[in-house]
């Protein structure tokens, strides 16, 4: 037939052997704006509202920046006088002494006017190492909450987790762009492998868990746990883990902070990417790593406990999966 795939390169020079042109350019330009642009609370508050009101999908390159370089890589270098990118100029490869892998690799690719500007994978070494250590959206499931005195909550790790790694929960509202700051936030650091379906607990005053802003305090007229851990560094680089609302369905994103309350919040960025993604869903087809609850005091989930992440989620983000009280508190979970 007559159509072809375009595809997005540095190279719009290349032809196909029927003699058309089918690569669009310039990869390296827009690749060197995503560095020099960071994506912003804008960015961000409308990802969430193309998702929740029309779309039901998200932009993934917003919400997790660094993916770009994985699918696209970094910026070729750019020669002067009008040379083109040097991925696709065979000459300056040659004068140079360096192949295409050598370009691939380099830590300061863009070059222009004999200046450089250093990058570690394509983000500027402004960044620093965050408290990841590989975990995903889905990685760490809130299992118990309770919110009588003391307040506790049970999480339960998905997936392995490293020696070093931060967990991040909060009772703050997420917006739609950005946490709220009037509740809480306290961290936890695995001072050794954790490994999946281990439980780590909380109740107030735990020794293991540090104060990392504000006051966290679980309401008892309802409230919602968000799990996060940091990517990269700064409130702009959260990578949000899980999410659990015990106080009825995420509300929708506001501008307005009055609107979340105490116990409110939306709907934090927590599509689970996966080919197998279980049967449950809030919107179209797609699975995210959250549960919505009717409001009870207590809460903790008694579904099944085998099988594959994506299949636990289908299970976890079910209400009937789960029980609570006004007055019993949530039984203590064991974990291997």
């Amino acid at each position: 037939g007559d159509e072809f795939d375009l595809v997005l390169s540095d190279c719009t020079h290349s032809v196909l052997d029927d003699g058309r042109v089918n690569e669009l350019g310039y990869l390296s330009e827009l690749l060197q704006w995503h560095v020099e642009d960071p994506v912003d609370d804008e960015e961000r508050m409308r990802n969430d509202r193309i998702c929740h009101m029309w779309q039901g999908n998200r932009n993934p390159f917003i919400d997790h920046p660094d993916w770009v370089e994985m699918f696209f890589g970094i910026p070729s270098a750019l020669i002067a006088d009008g040379g083109g990118y040097a991925s696709c100029n065979d000459d300056y490869l040659e004068d140079s002494g360096m192949d295409e892998s050598d370009l691939e690799d380099s830590d300061s690719p863009i070059v222009e006017d004999g200046s450089e500007e250093e990058y570690v994978g394509g983000v500027p070494t402004s960044s620093v190492e965050g408290s990841c250590n590989g975990l995903d959206v889905g990685d760490i499931a809130v299992i118990v909450a309770g919110s009588d005195d003391p307040d506790d909550f049970q999480l339960v790790p998905l997936a392995d987790i490293q020696s070093g790694t931060e967990i991040y929960v909060t009772d703050n509202a997420y917006m739609g762009y950005k946490l709220r700051d009037n509740e809480g936030t306290i961290k936890f650091k695995a001072t050794e492998k954790i490994s999946a379906g281990s439980i780590i607990a909380y109740t107030n005053g735990s020794p293991e868990w540090t104060a990392a802003g504000g006051s966290f305090s679980l309401s008892a007229s309802g409230d919602t746990i968000l799990v996060y851990c940091i990517h990269v560094g700064g409130e702009s680089d959260i990578s949000f883990l899980s999410a659990l609302s015990y106080s009825g369905e995420f509300s929708e994103p506001e501008d307005d902070e009055s609107t979340f309350g105490s116990s409110q919040s939306a709907l934090p960025p927590l599509e689970i990417q996966s080919k197998n993604q279980g049967f449950f869903s809030f919107l179209s087809g797609t699975q995210f790593a959250a549960t919505a609850l009717e409001h009870e005091d207590n809460v903790w989930y008694v579904g099944p406990r085998e099988g594959t992440r994506d299949d636990l989620w289908g299970y976890l983000a079910d209400p009937i999966y789960w029980e609570g009280s006004n007055t019993d508190p949530p039984p203590l979970a064991s974990g291997g």
